[in-house]
C-alpha cells in the first residue's frame, strides 16, 4: 500500500522572507511539495493564534512566548505543503532544532541552521502534528480544508453567516452614522458616532420629546455641550437624506 500524502502549514518568518526562494528550494530537496502560498501581515492577534496550542493555551514561559510572537509579527509567507509519507518526521529533519545555534551543531544543512539568525528568529516554523495542521489549514487556507481533511469544520459557513449578520444588522446604521460624521465634521468624532448609534438603534431608538432634553445641561450620558447640540439634529439630518 502506497504511503498517504500528508499536508501541513509552514510559515517563513518576516526576517527570512527575502530568502524565500532558497528556503523553498531546500524544502523541495527534502521531498516537500508547495501546494499553496500566501503573503500576509501577521498582527499581534495573528501571532497569538499561531503560538497558542490546540486548547487555546499559551506556554507557561511568557518571555519565550513573547519573543516567538515578536519574531512572527510583520510580513510573512505562509506555505501549504505536502509530503509523501511521514510529513512531520520529515519536517523535524528538514527544519532542524528551533534554536539556530543548536541547529548549526546538530544539523548544519537544515533550514534553521542555514537561514536562521538567533533565538526565535529561526526562519521557518511548521505544524507540529496532524491536529495542528488541520487547525492551521482551516485558518490560513480554508478553501482547501475540506479537500485535505474532509468536512470537519464549517468555517466557511460561519464566515458567510457573520458577513450576512454584519450587513443586515450593523452596516445600514453604521453607514448613516458615517454619513452624519462626514456632513457635520464634529470636533469629537468618536463620542459623536457613539451618541448617534445609541440614539438611532433600530431596535431601541431614543426619542426626545419637547422639553425633555434641555440644551446646555449636563446629560445622563455625560456628553459635552457640542455633542448634545448635535444629537438634537440627528433625526432631521437622517430624514432629509432619506
Amino acid at each position: 500500500m502506497a504511503p498517504a500524502v500528508q499536508y501541513l502549514v509552514m510559515i517563513i518568518k518576516p526576517h527570512a522572507v527575502h530568502k524565500k526562494l532558497k528556503i523553498i528550494q531546500t524544502l523541495e530537496q527534502h521531498g516537500f511539495r508547495i501546494n499553496g502560498e500566501r503573503c500576509i501581515d501577521i498582527s499581534f492577534d495573528e501571532a497569538w493564534y499561531i503560538c497558542k496550542d490546540e486548547r487555546g493555551k499559551m506556554a507557561t514561559d511568557s518571555a519565550s512566548v513573547e519573543n516567538k510572537m515578536q519574531s512572527l509579527m510583520g510580513t510573512a509567507i505562509v506555505l501549504l505543503v505536502s509530503h509523501l509519507g511521514s510529513a512531520f518526521e520529515a519536517v523535524a529533519h528538514a527544519l532542524g532544532p528551533e534554536d539556530p545555534a543548536e541547529a548549526v551543531k546538530v544539523n548544519p544543512q537544515s533550514v534553521c541552521a542555514r537561514f536562521g539568525e538567533t533565538g526565535p528568529f529561526n526562519a521557518v516554523i511548521a505544524s507540529v502534528n496532524a491536529s495542528a495542521a488541520t487547525r492551521e489549514i482551516q485558518h490560513f487556507f480554508p478553501r482547501f480544508s475540506d479537500i485535505f481533511h474532509g468536512p470537519i469544520s464549517n468555517i466557511a459557513e460561519e464566515r458567510i453567516a457573520i458577513d450576512a449578520y454584519f450587513r443586515e444588522k450593523m452596516l445600514p446604521t453604521l453607514l448613516d452614522g458615517f454619513y452624519d460624521l462626514c456632513v457635520r465634521k464634529p470636533a469629537q468624532p468618536v463620542p459623536h458616532l457613539s451618541a448617534y448609534l445609541l440614539n438611532n438603534n433600530p431596535n431601541h431608538p431614543k426619542i426626545f420629546k419637547p422639553g425633555e432634553y434641555v440644551f446646555g445641561m449636563s446629560s445622563p450620558s455625560g456628553l459635552t455641550r457640542e455633542v448634545e447640540q448635535e444629537t438634537q439634529n440627528y433625526a432631521f439630518c437622517s430624514q432629509n437624506r432619506r
